[in-house]
């Protein structure tokens, strides 16, 4: 909850998190609820303790605006812990490389990074206990995530602890197998009590709707005491993020547009979360905004967004050409960094544009270099869309559906197939895909390749590779002596490729 009314009816959970600090079993809890429940009020009270203890802190702050960037999870922590890289040895620092922007040549495995991060966190821990902190875990990209949480399924030393807080622990398949700390909202005494330690003079009548419209929301309990007047413009229909971030929005009409720019950009892009290395906007002459309490002081001095539904409402609010000009901003902040700079000129372009799509195009090939093919597919998508050219769109698309095959997303896949419309070898290549690892069938799908690879000829030697991957595969799951005699005469003609 925020400074000042301190956390009411959280000393079941606070005395459970000081044991955890504690103890010696489980490594890893994640603090799940709803958005505004006070997750992170809980979280910092343990830091808190921790710090009260000697232990050193290391936050990590997931923000929307940087998921689709792979790694960036991960560079928050090794960043946060670079002076004791010297203490791994070669190969290890050469497995962590990728995460601190060294683009090797090929994609980092999972399981290395996690070895190679468990070492790290080991070195890091010698001199004192450490607690690391991994706020809004359901933002983090989809590698650092499977990375993330598999180290905290593999940590029970009692010299670190790692906590996590999300929204949805069912969701979000990192936290699998951590200890889990699920936070209710507070019962009626207690979202009372948490009112009444507002100094705002409430009727009975308001007093009461709102205790209806927070539902024991500790962050709707703050703030709907402070907006009694729009309380008629909220409903029970609505949902309760929706009833928070509509205040949040009233603050902000507040706000003269200079301000509230300086506000989208941070928004966009993954600033104000005072961990986000890798953003680079800097708010300024933004002391209008703190004043009206939508930012704050954070942990290291930086200005942030007080919560990141003051976040939520900054965009929300923000109409879409204001939104294209913020993102056109940020773009040039981002010259040295693709995958940044491509992604905020994509927001920001209105029509086709081929330079964008190019761009999009090799950040789509860094990411998958790294290990995020997901992410890949809607870059590429999207690179088909601003491509000038129907040729190079049509290819763009295809390679999406591949990519989207690989990565199990396969109704992307299928419908991007579909979109492109044709029997290009590339097209083919997906069907094949689709039909060999979701629907388990070979026969069709093998005649079908060796079609094309009959004239593979005209091909470049990346689809004829892919095209015979797969056609070994098909052979080998099908288990057919015909087939294998087929593919044994095909890969004997390709041979010289």
């Amino acid at each position: 909850m925020h400074a000042g009314t301190g956390l009411i009816g959280r000393d079941d959970e606070l005395a459970r998190l000081e044991r955890f600090l504690a103890g010696s079993g489980r490594g890893a809890v994640a603090i799940s609820g709803s958005a505004g429940v006070g997750k992170s009020a809980l979280a910092d009270a343990c830091v808190t303790l921790a710090e009260r203890d000697g232990w050193r802190i290391l936050r990590v702050t997931a923000v929307e605006a940087e998921k689709s960037f792979a790694l960036s999870g991960l560079n928050q922590l090794v960043f946060g812990l670079r002076a004791d890289l010297a203490g791994l040895d070669a190969p290890q620092r050469e497995v962590l490389g990728p995460v601190l922007g060294a683009d090797g040549a090929h994609s980092p495995a999972p399981m290395a990074l996690t070895m190679a991060l468990l070492e790290l966190l080991a070195v890091s821990t010698r001199d004192r206990p450490m607690l690391v902190l991994i706020e809004d875990a359901h933002w983090l990209d989809e590698l650092s995530a499977a990375v993330l949480g598999a180290v905290g399924r593999r940590v029970s030393h009692p010299r670190l602890r790692i906590i996590a807080t999300l929204r949805d622990p069912g969701a979000e398949p990192i936290t699998a197998g951590w200890e889990q700390l699920v936070l209710e909202p507070l019962d009626a005494a207690d979202a009372g009590r948490v009112i009444d330690r507002i100094a705002l003079s409430l009727n009975p009548t308001t007093r009461r709707a709102i205790l209806v419209l927070a539902e024991g929301n500790p962050l709707a309990l703050q703030e709907l005491p402070r907006h009694a007047g729009q309380i008629d413009q909220l409903t029970s229909s609505m949902p309760l993020s929706e009833r928070v971030v509509t205040v949040f929005g009233a603050s902000l009409r507040r706000l003269d547009s200079r301000v509230r720019t300086e506000l989208l950009r941070a928004a966009l892009d993954g600033a104000g979360a005072d961990t986000s290395a890798a953003s680079r906007y800097v708010m300024v002459d933004v002391d209008a905004a703190i004043e009206a309490d939508l930012l704050t002081i954070g942990p290291s001095g930086d200005v942030v967004f007080r919560h990141p539904l003051v976040r939520a409402a900054v965009i929300h609010q923000a109409g879409a050409a204001e939104r294209r000009a913020a993102h056109a901003h940020l773009a040039g902040l981002y010259g040295d960094v693709l995958p940044r700079r491509a992604t905020h000129l994509s927001a920001a372009a209105t029509g086709p544009d081929q330079s964008v799509a190019d761009l999009l195009e090799q950040a789509a090939r860094l990411s998958i270099r790294r290990g995020c093919a997901s992410v890949a597919v809607d870059w590429l998508r999207r690179a088909a869309e601003l491509s000038t050219s129907p040729p190079r769109g049509a290819a763009l698309r295809a390679e999406a559906a591949f990519v989207a095959s690989q990565a199990s997303r396969f109704d992307d896949a299928q419908q991007l197939a579909e979109n492109t419309a044709d029997e290009s070898a590339s097209s083919v290549l997906t069907a094949a895909y689709l039909a060999l690892y979701r629907d388990g069938e070979v026969t069709d799908t093998h005649g079908r390749i060796m079609s094309v690879l009959a004239g593979a000829d005209g091909l470049d030697d990346d689809l004829v590779s892919r095209l015979v991957t797969v056609l070994l595969a098909v052979t080998l799951y099908s288990d057919a002596e015909p087939l294998w005699r087929q593919t044994d005469q095909m890969i004997d003609r390709l041979a010289d490729g």
